[in-house]
């Protein structure tokens, strides 16, 4: 976000930056542990304009339809560790895949977690709401998991890489 801004604005430039926390609990917590702590350009000024207004979830809702525009989904990447089971079986089929492909490919490193879910594998709940295939799951998981094929190097774990694998390949007659 640094460079965008830097490159957008000019290095220096006073930006406001505003964040999107509401007053619910659980980002009242995340307001309270990032203050004063976030790293970024010196002087950028950290605004949470629905922390101010006082909005929970439910009001932004309600603001939102008021406009007339639609409910937009939760802002979290596809493989956020938070993410609830509703959410990731609202997810389109190419970010299930995905989710299947990374979890494959760190499953022979796991140690401690059985994978996005710390103690168990979204590859699970996917598989178990029949989501995706079981024989295109089991198809993934063989492809990603095996030792040849793991990825040691974050950098070579491009969103194209996934972006490749997670097009569904047609079925062989």
């Amino acid at each position: 976000m640094d460079k965008f801004v830097d490159a957008k604005y000019g290095k220096g430039a006073l930006v406001h930056r505003l964040i999107g926390y509401d007053c619910s609990p659980a980002d009242n917590k995340r307001f309270a542990h990032a203050e004063g702590k976030t790293a970024c350009r010196s002087g950028d000024i950290f605004v949470y304009p629905l922390q101010m207004w006082g909005w929970h979830r439910i009001e932004c809702g309600r603001q939102i339809e008021l406009a007339g525009l639609p409910l937009p989904m939760k802002s979290s990447c596809y493989f956020c560790p938070a993410m609830k089971a509703h959410e990731v079986a609202e997810l389109p089929e190419d970010k299930l895949r995905k989710i299947v492909i990374i979890e494959a490919n760190a499953s022979p490193n796991l140690r401690t977690v059985a994978g996005l879910w710390r103690g168990r594998r979204m590859t699970d709940f996917i598989r178990a709401e029949g989501l995706l295939p079981s024989a295109e799951i089991d198809r993934l998981w063989a492809k990603w998991s095996a030792p040849d094929r793991v990825i040691k190097c974050a950098e070579v774990a491009s969103e194209d890489v996934l972006a490749a694998e997670a097009i569904p390949m047609p079925i062989a007659a």
